[in-house]
């Protein structure tokens, strides 16, 4: 009958196995969950208990330093290099009654080879340090239960409700309560970006949980005064919900698991209970697209929202040309301790040997073994210079230079973003360019994930040109849309009464520009762009508007807008 699982209560009763009845009463894995309540003030408790749990502030911090640790956390990095650690124990022997030379070169040279490498590493966590502040600092809308106040990220609790516009950054992980789309009417819905977690740029569809069985007003509001509209609608429902003895949200606890989540929604006083999951929560780190204004409900902060646990610190990493300088450092060692040792022989032979045959020549009144122990010193340092210390300091000014230049490259500036390139590790410089192995699950991963319409055929009749090159060779001709419009100028459709039949080609580009899950945005300098969960849709989309079949909205009902030769 194959396997059988009952679930009673807190037990299953596996019946596959003939074991007795005590032996199949397996316990329920009992999963960790929280409590959070809004305009909790950044504390709540747990599911299984009364007491009152904390939650982490809202501050992060990506640095690999802190000011207290620089300096032997820096220094303890910089040991695992093999020619610093050479360098270091010179510098100590210089020190000791048995050098010939003076100690002052030997250690201020180690001085600026650590101190070199230690501002180029300071230099760059002080750069993660500036985008940290920058990212804590930024400004929201947020709502603590009592009051509405434009307040830092870093300042957000577990349990405030945090407006987010169009095209920012969520500050936590928050579960979608309100949304209104790019006009201003009240959307059950909204599109995230999720690049910087898992680097997809397509679109994702995000459901808000209802947070009152009434329905949301259908009347709309002017962007940008998007942000006043969605505080005045959730003042007036979370008025509402706190005259049902609030509400509150049970949820995991804090996990890696970036698209797992399970949890309710529950309305105080006697309300109801609705179920949510990942769908309605936008992570931090995601951006919102496509979407006039948000407003979600924190249900993690800082450290504990899925962002932060999938984030590891910053490792220590070695190029390529660093890790073959060390070997080739291993082979000039071995080179020079045979000389060292082979030097230090002749010199011990030399003091016993020959040194007494001649009155002028002091011979030291000391053993054989402490004679050969300073010789083995003293040629040591005098044999220092076989490992030049000085390519190591000119390679970590060339790297930071070079990181500076590739930072200021005009060349690697995106212009449509105003984004420069930007070095996060000046050490792997040299590793630009030099790929052995490309893993890949799709093109869009290793191109611009940019789809244009080229060509069509339609009833066996072609429409395009397969040439799709324009004059500057850049492939990034467009739709040639003449012959398809010369055959739809001779048998022109009836849009009003939505008669497509006097040419397949009416039918197939009014299917392009109804079927589909495009949004179109209305922006005064750019006009009407599309956008969407696929680039793909958007091509298609683009192609249908090429030959005046022009999608213009849709409402919340999926009722879509049409226009075709003027008449909608």
């Amino acid at each position: 009958m194959g396997n059988v699982a009952t679930r009673v209560g807190h037990w299953v009763w596996d019946t596959s196995r003939s074991l007795p009845l005590a032996s199949r009463c397996i316990p329920k894995r009992k999963i960790p969950r929280r409590i959070v309540v809004l305009g909790g003030g950044g504390s709540g408790r747990r599911a299984d208990t009364n007491g009152v749990l904390p939650f982490c502030s809202n501050n992060i911090s990506t640095t690999k330093y802190s000011w207290w640790n620089f300096l032997f956390l820096n220094l303890w990095h910089q040991l695992h290099r093999p020619a610093n650690v050479y360098f270091i124990i010179i510098a100590i022997l210089t020190l000791t009654p048995l050098s010939p030379l003076s100690p002052g070169p030997g250690v201020l040279t180690i001085l600026v080879v650590l101190g070199a490498t230690a501002l180029r590493e300071a230099y760059e966590d002080i750069k993660r340090w500036r985008a940290d502040v920058r990212d804590n600092r930024r400004k929201y809308n947020v709502y603590n239960g009592s009051a509405w106040r434009y307040a830092s990220s870093q300042s957000i609790n577990v349990g405030d409700v945090v407006v987010v516009e169009r095209d920012k950054v969520f500050p936590a992980d928050l579960l979608l309560l309100a949304s209104l789309d790019s006009s201003g009417v009240p959307s059950p819905h909204c599109y995230v970006e999720t690049s910087n977690l898992d680097g997809e740029r397509n679109l994702k569809l995000r459901s808000a949980v209802r947070v009152s069985d009434d329905p949301l007003p259908e009347e709309g509001c002017d962007l940008p005064e998007s942000k006043r509209r969605v505080a005045e609608y959730l003042r007036d429902a979370m008025q509402a919900l706190q005259e049902r003895s609030g509400c509150e949200v049970e949820c995991d606890e804090p996990n890696p698991k970036l698209y797992e989540l399970t949890g309710t929604f529950r309305v105080g006083g006697g309300g109801s209970e609705r179920g949510c999951d990942e769908t309605n929560v936008l992570l931090r780190g995601s951006k919102l697209k496509n979407t006039g204004a948000v407003a979600g409900l924190v249900i993690y902060t800082g450290e504990e929202t899925k962002y932060m646990l999938n984030t590891t610190p910053p490792p220590q990493k070695t190029s390529n040309i660093e890790r073959l300088m060390n070997r080739y450092i291993f082979i000039v060692l071995a080179c020079q301790l045979t000389f060292i040792i082979f030097s230090a022989i002749m010199g011990v032979y030399f003091q016993f040997g020959v040194a007494p045959d001649h009155w002028y020549i002091e011979v030291e009144d000391s053993s054989v073994l402490w004679i050969l122990v300073s010789r083995l010193v003293q040629y040591l340092l005098l044999y220092n210079a076989f490992i030049p210390i000085s390519l190591y300091v000119t390679l970590e000014f060339i790297r930071v230079m070079q990181a500076a230049f590739l930072e200021w490259d005009e060349n690697m500036h995106y212009a449509p973003t105003d984004t420069y390139c930007s070095v996060r590790t000046a050490g792997l410089n040299e590793e630009l360019g030099q790929v052995e192995y490309i893993f890949s699950d799709k093109t869009g991963t290793l191109t611009q994930n940019k789809m244009i319409f080229r060509m069509c055929t339609v009833a066996g009749e072609r429409f395009g040109n397969i040439d799709y090159r324009n004059q500057s060779g850049d492939g990034d001709a467009p739709f040639d849309t003449a012959e398809i419009t010369q055959a739809i100028a001779r048998s022109p459709p009836d849009a009003a009464s939505l008669d497509f039949a006097a040419h397949p080609a009416h039918c197939f580009f009014a299917l392009l520009s109804l079927c589909h899950s495009v949004i179109a945005v209305r922006d005064k300098k750019r006009g009407m762009s599309y956008e969407s969960t696929s680039p793909d849709e958007t091509a298609l989309v683009d192609a249908a508007k090429a030959v005046d079949y022009v999608f213009f909205d849709r409402t919340n009902e999926n009722v879509c807008t049409l226009r075709v030769g003027g008449q909608e």
